[in-house]
């Protein structure tokens, strides 16, 4: 799979950003604080985080407080839902899929024209398209770059047991 681009209208701090990604190697670069490590995790996000989004989980409230504005004091941004693409390719074409988090949650998965939105059709089709399981995208190949030190770390330690290190010596 060749992620091609991900994009948002509102995600954190993020508003109308599409950033288009090349063939091998992409590297995004720029000043602090000005969402390098969010753009991951909004490519991560969208890729494997569910749309349905309860009010007292605390992953879900921890999801709330990291990345809707409206939950960020000081926030630029208002609004009660945010939202993410990201398009891909694969052997089968191209996909694109789009998720919106908030009273209005949807996720559909567009390709060659088609238009999916049943959840289990789409995790389905994103687990043969992913070729690792989330845990690999999660903690290596998407982690932000705060994180590149418990992840090396993990991999290197033979006694560590994450599920990304798991997934890839299975």
């Amino acid at each position: 799979m060749k992620l091609r681009s991900i994009g948002c209208d509102q995600f954190a701090g993020i508003s109308g950003r599409e950033v288009k990604l090349g063939d091998g190697l992409n590297v995004i670069c720029g000043k602090n604080e000005s969402g390098k490590s969010t753009l991951v995790s909004l490519a991560e996000k969208t890729l494997f985080r569910n749309v349905k989004l309860g009010n007292s989980l605390s992953a879900d409230l921890s999801f709330k407080k990291a990345f809707f504005p409206s939950e960020k004091k000081g926030s630029a941004y208002t609004g009660d839902s945010i939202d993410g693409r990201v398009t891909f390719e694969t052997d089968k074409g191209s996909f694109t899929i789009k998720k919106e988090w908030g009273p209005n949650a949807s996720c559909v998965l567009t390709a060659q024209g088609a238009r999916i939105s049943n959840k289990e059709t789409i995790e389905k089709m994103l687990k043969e398209f992913l070729v690792y399981g989330e845990g690999v995208y999660s903690e290596m190949l998407l982690s932000p770059q705060r994180n590149a030190d418990t992840v090396l770390a993990a991999l290197l330690d033979p006694k560590a047991n994450t599920d990304g290190k798991t997934e890839l010596t299975s």
